[in-house]
């Protein structure tokens, strides 16, 4: 059986187009293996590498882009990983997605994978942000989890997030032996996978998202006032819907959605690079929060795992940076806690030394890491489980946060 090591350019390409289930790519493979040449080799010579938290590239043909051959293989490969770190068996994986292009059936492919493996499978029930996948791989104390995103990238990317248990994206060694295996693993054909409606598969209830959702209301101070007014944008994304219903749990009035970026919209119609950091992307947020005269504008990146915050500056508005709004979080938070130096908060080499010194005046523990959220939760894992400390926050200045203990991404 041909695996993702084969050598031989032509050979890989012929036994790709055998196992395809997607017509789209079929004919792109079909394309390169009549033209030959420098095309054909390029495509099935150079595969995307697994890296820090999984694989991300352009959606097409051949191991060097996101298809569903590919995602077939990484799922077999993690398959085999956690069968060989659970021996026991028995084990849970979860898997999301985003409303990208080709998102669900990447998805749908992975659980197939996985439960004809032995995996208990749980399914999202729709295009979710993805801090609800890493949630519930802490909720339903998974093995693993994966999801189907490519965060704020172009429209013609999707990608592959993975992560282990405890509900962290995965880190050394973990990827580097995901990525070894991956390059053993045969291409699978329609018998190495389960039917969707296979008993190992469960499409996770709404209760899960309910529950996301009270965990994240639980942060609040049920004493503070619930009276801003806010302009909010999902970018296209997967937020809107979420944030929404966070709002209503926790019982502020409904924001100001951009009605024309509130809808998942995988060609990203308004803007061709999602990244709410982006010169002029919110500029349609900032317009309608003015229209509505709001205390605060908003932004998620597609996958709801980003926020971007924007302040009235005179006439216009002017967007906080991560450091700010970190730091701004840090000083809150820490000001209403009693854990005094029992108190850990974190961010990354790239981001501002001032958290330090917020931590310093509540006689807080302060930690810094390598970049990635990844080394972040890592060092918050190693640190509380050594000692007393209780996690407050962390943040890196690419405009992720994470506040106490629910969600640890």
């Amino acid at each position: 059986m041909t695996s993702m090591g084969e050598p031989d350019a032509a050979v890989l390409a012929s036994a790709w187009f055998d196992a395809d289930p997607d017509p789209e790519t079929r004919i792109q493979v079909r394309a390169m293996i009549e033209a030959g040449g420098p095309e054909l080799v390029e495509a099935f010579s150079a595969p995307l590498q697994f890296g820090t938290a999984g694989l991300r590239g352009p959606l097409g043909a051949g191991p060097g882009a996101m298809n569903r051959v590919l995602v077939r293989v990484v799922a077999s490969a993690i398959s085999e990983l956690i069968e060989t770190r659970h021996p026991e068996g028995d084990s849970r994986v979860v898997v999301g997605y985003d409303a990208r292009h080709k998102s669900r059936d990447f998805a749908e492919d992975t659980a197939r994978v996985m439960a004809k493996a032995g995996m208990a499978v749980t399914l999202l029930p729709r295009p979710l942000p993805t801090p609800v996948l890493a949630y519930a791989v802490r909720y339903l104390d998974a093995a693993a989890g994966v999801m189907v995103t490519a965060s704020h990238n172009p429209r013609t990317d999707n990608g592959y997030k993975v992560y282990w248990q405890g509900g962290a994206q995965i880190v050394a060694p973990t990827d580097s032996d995901i990525s070894a295996l991956i390059s053993t693993t045969h291409l699978l054909g329609e018998d190495d996978l389960a039917p969707l409606d296979h008993a190992n598969i469960e499409v996770a209830a709404e209760s899960l998202i309910e529950s996301y959702l009270q965990a994240a209301v639980s942060l609040l101070d049920p004493n503070s006032e619930r009276s801003s007014r806010v302009a909010y944008t999902a970018l296209h994304g997967v937020g809107t819907r979420t944030l929404v219903s966070a709002f209503e749990a926790a019982g502020f009035d409904a924001p100001f959605v951009v009605a024309s970026q509130g809808a998942p919209d995988p060609d990203f119609a308004t803007t061709p690079f999602p990244n709410p950091e982006e010169t002029g992307v919110l500029d349609g947020l900032f317009a309608l929060a003015t229209e509505v005269g709001a205390d605060v504008a908003m932004a998620n990146d597609p996958d709801a795992d980003r926020l971007a915050v924007a302040v009235p500056h005179g006439a216009a508005w002017r967007l906080l940076t991560g450091d700010e709004l970190g730091c701004l979080l840090a000083e809150h938070l820490l000001s209403r806690s009693d854990l005094g130096r029992r108190a850990l908060v974190l961010n990354t080499i790239v981001s501002s030394r001032l958290l330090e010194q917020i931590a310093s005046n509540y006689d807080a523990r302060f930690a810094k890491t390598l970049t990635g959220f990844k080394w972040l939760m890592q060092a918050r894992g190693d640190i509380c489980d050594a000692s007393d400390y209780e996690f407050v926050m962390a943040y890196e200045e690419a405009l992720g946060y994470c506040i106490g203990g629910p969600v640890w991404d």
